[in-house]
Formats: C-alpha cells, sequence, structure tokens
C-alpha cells in the first residue's frame, strides 16, 4: 500500500501544521471558561427568614445606591418602630420584585457593553491532494478574513443595545416607584383595618359594660328580656365581628412584610398612618397633592409610565435604523496563501452580499410597523392618562365632601343623641331609651367605619394622583442622560 505521507512535501509547507495548533492553543486560552453555579433553596430560605433591619443591610443599601431615591428622604430611626417612610424604605432594598427589575436592567447593560463590536476574523485552512503521481501533490491554502464595519451596522447595534438599556434603566425606576406607592396604599388598608378593629373593640366593651346595667333594669321590669337580649346579641355579634378584623388586620399587616421583602420572624413594630390623621396631620405631609390641575406637558414629561413609552419608542427607532443597516452585509477582506505543487501564492480574498432578493426586506417592514405601533402606544397612554387625571380629582372632590358631611352633621347628631341616651341610662330611664341607647351606638359605631372607609378612600385615590404625577428630581435626571445618548 502506498504511504499518503509523503516526504517529498516540500518544507515550506511543514511548519503550517505546528504554526496553526500553536494559534488554536493561543485562542482557546483567550476563552472563558464554566463554572456552574446551583441552586441551593434552603439556603436562601434560611436568609430570608434570617432578615433583620438592624444587621446593617438597609443602611449599607441607601449608602451604595447611586440613583437618588424615588421620594422624599428622610432620617432612617428604627428604634421607635417603623412609620410609613422607613417602609418605603426598607422595601427599596429587599422587595424581590425589585431585585428582579434590576437584574433585568444589568443583563441589558451587558448587552450594551459589548454590543457593535466586530465580528471575530474567519480563519479557514483548505487542503487538496493531487489524484496525479506528482512530486508534490498537495495543495494547502489557509486564508483570514475580516469583516469590514462600512455599513453602519456597528454604529446601529451600539445604538439599539444603548436604547434598550436606557428602557431597563427606567424600568427600574417605574418599579421603585410603583412599589413606594403600593407600600402607602397597603401602609393605609392595614392602618384602616387595624382602626376597624379598635373601633369595634371600643363598641364591645361598651356592650359589655352594659349588659348588666339592662339585665338589672329588666329583672325590675324597667325594660323588656328582648331589649336585653338584644343587647346579649348585639355583643355575640360585634365579638364574631372582631375576631374576622383582627385577621383582616394581620392578613394586612403579612402583606405590607411581603412587599418590604421580609417575613414576621422580622419582629417589627409598625406604626399606622391613618392614626395621624386623629391626630390633625394631614395627607399632605407626605404627599402633597394639588386639586383642579390639568395634565399638563410637564406632568406627561414627569410621568413614569410615559417616560418608559417613549423610551420603547426609542428603541423601536434605533430598531429601525437597525434593520436598514443589515440591507448588505459586511463586506470581508483578507489575506490568503495558497501553496500549489510547491509554488507559494499570497494574496487577498474578500467578498460582499448582493442585496438583489432579500435585502432584509422582512426585518425593515416589521420595525417600521412596530414603530408606528410604538408611537400609537405613547400616544394613547397620553390620552387614557389625562382622562383617568381628571376622573380621580372629581372622585377625591366627591369623597372629600361625603366625609366633610359626615363630620359636620352626620357625626354631630349622633354623638349628640349617644350622650343623650347614655345620660338618661345614668338616670334609670326605661324602655324606649334603652333601645334608643343601643341604636345610638350601632349608629355611631356604623359612623365612625364609614369614615374611616372615606378617609382610606381619598388616601387611595390621591396616590392615585401621585403615581401618575412621579418624582421629578429623578426623572430630571433621566432625561438628562437620555439628551446625552
Amino acid at each position: 500500500m502506498k504511504n499518503w505521507i509523503s516526504k517529498k512535501v516540500p518544507a515550506p509547507n511543514a511548519p503550517l501544521l505546528p504554526g496553526l495548533g500553536w494559534s488554536i492553543l493561543v485562542l482557546l486560552s483567550a476563552c472563558q471558561s464554566y463554572t456552574p453555579s446551583p441552586l441551593d433553596t434552603a439556603a436562601h430560605q434560611a436568609a430570608w427568614q434570617a432578615r433583620a433591619l438592624n444587621d446593617g443591610s438597609l443602611q449599607a443599601f441607601l449608602e451604595q445606591r447611586q440613583a437618588p431615591l424615588p421620594g422624599p428622604q428622610g432620617e432612617l430611626d428604627l428604634s421607635d418602630g417603623l412609620d410609613l417612610h422607613e417602609a418605603r424604605l426598607v422595601a427599596l432594598a429587599f422587595n424581590p420584585e425589585l431585585r428582579l427589575a434590576r437584574l433585568e436592567a444589568g443583563l441589558a447593560a451587558a448587552h450594551a457593553q459589548y454590543a457593535g463590536q466586530w465580528t471575530d476574523p474567519e480563519f479557514a485552512l483548505s487542503a487538496l491532494r493531487a489524484t496525479d503521481d506528482i512530486p508534490d501533490p498537495w495543495i494547502v491554502g489557509p486564508s483570514l478574513s475580516f469583516s469590514l464595519p462600512l455599513t453602519g451596522r456597528t454604529g446601529a447595534e451600539t445604538e439599539h443595545a444603548a436604547a434598550q438599556h436606557q428602557v431597563a434603566r427606567t424600568a427600574v425606576l417605574h418599579a421603585e416607584w410603583r412599589i413606594w406607592s403600593e407600600v402607602w396604599r397597603a401602609w393605609q388598608e392595614w392602618s384602616a383595618a387595624l382602626l376597624r378593629e379598635q373601633e369595634t373593640k371600643q363598641l364591645q366593651v361598651t356592650l359589655g359594660e352594659l349588659i348588666p346595667r339592662v339585665g338589672a333594669l329588666a329583672k325590675a321590669g324597667e325594660v323588656t328580656a328582648r331589649t336585653a337580649s338584644n343587647f346579649k346579641i348585639e355583643y355575640s355579634q360585634r365579638t364574631a365581628e372582631l375576631l374576622q378584623l383582627h385577621g383582616l388586620t394581620l392578613n394586612k399587616e403579612q402583606a405590607l412584610l411581603a412587599l418590604m421583602g421580609l417575613t414576621a420572624a422580622a419582629n417589627l413594630e409598625l406604626v399606622p398612618y391613618l392614626s395621624h390623621l386623629q391626630e390633625g396631620r394631614s395627607n399632605e405631609d407626605f404627599f402633597p397633592v394639588t386639586l383642579h390641575t390639568e395634565f399638563s406637558s410637564e406632568l406627561a414629561q414627569r410621568n413614569l409610565e410615559l417616560l418608559q413609552l417613549r423610551d420603547q419608542y426609542a428603541v423601536a427607532e434605533k430598531s429601525l435604523a437597525l434593520e436598514i443597516a443589515q440591507q448588505i452585509s459586511d463586506p470581508t477582506l483578507g489575506p490568503v496563501f495558497e501553496s500549489d505543487s510547491g509554488q507559494p501564492r499570497l494574496g487577498l480574498i474578500g467578498g460582499i452580499s448582493l442585496p438583489f432578493f432579500h435585502a432584509n426586506q422582512e426585518g425593515i417592514a416589521a420595525a417600521r410597523a412596530e414603530r408606528l405601533l410604538a408611537r400609537a402606544r405613547y400616544e394613547t397612554a397620553l390620552e387614557i392618562m389625562g382622562g383617568r387625571w381628571q376622573q380621580v380629582q372629581q372622585k377625591i372632590e366627591a369623597i372629600t365632601r361625603q366625609r366633610s358631611h359626615m363630620e359636620q352633621h352626620l357625626m354631630p347628631l349622633i354623638s349628640q343623641q349617644l350622650q343623650d341616651a347614655m345620660r338618661l341610662m345614668e338616670l334609670g330611664e326605661g324602655q324606649d331609651n334603652s333601645e334608643a341607647l343601643l341604636m345610638s351606638l350601632i349608629l355611631s359605631h356604623q359612623a365612625r367605619l364609614d369614615w374611616i372607609d372615606a378617609t382610606l378612600a381619598v388616601s387611595a385615590e390621591e396616590s392615585k394622583l401621585v403615581q401618575m404625577r412621579g418624582p421629578e428630581p429623578t426623572v430630571k435626571q433621566l432625561e438628562e442622560t437620555e439628551g446625552n445618548n
């Protein structure tokens, strides 16, 4: 059998394969290696359960945070319990949704960091052996081709990735502002539930104190046994209601802890927010809200939902520019060496695609349609936001008028009736007064619950206005960043 490894192969061709081997080794040494990172459910659950606010992690987050807070800043003091402002800071640090949003922004940043790079050069090697019996039967042709970014593709890719990164950054701010507002609403709901529980407890205690006295009147024949029984029935009903309200309060508290990324093991003392209204403090101490205003262009610039849609429109613009840049592939050019029958040849090899049939027509058409859709999304959201702004203001005014009527007319009447009934009870009046007293207690309790509901409704609607208004300082910084891109 003939030996295919011919000893007549010229010496100049011999170093090709060793040189190629060294090149491959150098390239492999430059590649990154893979290291697995398995999930550890037990370890994460243990860390979550052990998360506390006195371990310095919250303060470290606030000190390392480069972006400004999405709302008013204040001192962090947990010695007197956790108030609303401090709870929002905790949520910014530990809320699980915000963690995901920040990691997604990091993913977009990684794409933007390496977007628009030159395509890696391509090395090719062809080796043919002549079938004829000639002294040097090998034809060896190594080549190296480079992609030349002459079509604008790299610049378009860079701008497209930067626009996507901006969308992710705005999404983080939007998520932070949304969680900031959700904590506010959840705090109010928990505070209202706690206040309802306290009001019901007060009624139960009052009924418990009156039952022996009404029972004594029934034994004396001054009231009927049915009237005395009505007090007992009402007491039992309020006891059952109190159990339900206590469970609801605990549920609202757990929802707050979940928003803050904490568990019940954190053992926090929460300071109610609605209780401040009883001390003469207004919602405007926390979020000043001005009614009778239009949804102006300035508000549209500050609104984070619209800002995110504007950023998405910028992505659509850059996507179209990228698709147009990809009509023609970047040309390739590089050196080529060939050894044919022992005769070395050196030259250049290049290529370019000809846009006769495809020319990325589908990609360009889809990008144009996506840009049109992105424009419609923004303009539609702008119209909806303007209408919603007016609706919320009207609802606030209606509920405020209702609450003012209760405070100025209904509740004073019920309070006076209750005082008269209690005074007559002290004087030992009989049947009619006992029934009037029970009715006054029920009406007073219901009026207080209605007032709590109205106060909560006003605060909830005000939070919608604040949510639509957006955090001005942070948005201005983002707008400046957009202008620099």
